[in-house]
């Protein structure tokens, strides 16, 4: 496996249990089992129980990154540095982490590299959209659940049939399941 497909690999174990994800590990050749002993044996997290992974193990992985820009940590509002990847897996994203200057990385997320509006949001396709552009089209958006890379939310949209409301799963801010919501 090359650099980029450990990574990818990585990311795909961390990600729950949709179709999609499960034909990406049969692309790579691995296991959700295999993935999980490599991200183990690389040690690219500080810890097993933190969210933050170590950059000095991480960007190499990644190689140059396509593009980057200065964003403020949360935490501790120091700059840091926002760096985008391509990654061979999702052609239509870039992968976003947050560099900061003491070693650690965060804030990991899918970005759409060309927006667009959803034609028909009855029948979106997982791996085709973000959190963040499907939140920028909808009226309102509640997140009713969120774990360490994971979140569901509930759209609701303004449509020429009425109010439609959609519940959507993501991992790393990228669309995995679509499905109707009963609505509010």
């Amino acid at each position: 496996m090359t650099n980029v497909e450990v990574f990818e690999a990585v990311l795909l174990a961390n990600m729950r249990d949709f179709p999609p994800v499960d034909r990406a590990f049969g692309q790579l050749g691995v296991t959700r089992e295999d993935a999980k002993a490599l991200e183990q044996s690389l040690q690219l997290k500080s810890n097993d129980r933190t969210l933050v992974w170590r950059a000095e193990r991480v960007l190499p992985l990644l190689g140059r990154p396509v593009s980057e820009k200065l964003v403020v940590r949360e935490k501790n509002s120091r700059p840091c540095s926002a760096q985008f990847f391509a990654l061979p897996l999702w052609q239509d994203f870039l992968f976003q982490l947050n560099v900061d200057r003491d070693g650690s990385a965060w804030g990991e997320a899918f970005v759409q590299t060309s927006v667009m509006n959803a034609p028909d949001r009855s029948n979106l396709q997982p791996w085709r959209w973000t959190f963040e552009v499907l939140s920028q089209q909808a009226r309102t958006v509640q997140v009713v659940d969120r774990w360490s890379v994971d979140k569901d939310a509930i759209f609701v949209f303004d449509e020429p049939n009425g109010v439609q409301t959609y519940l959507g799963r993501f991992d790393y801010d990228l669309l995995q399941e679509w499905s109707p919501h009963p609505g509010e």
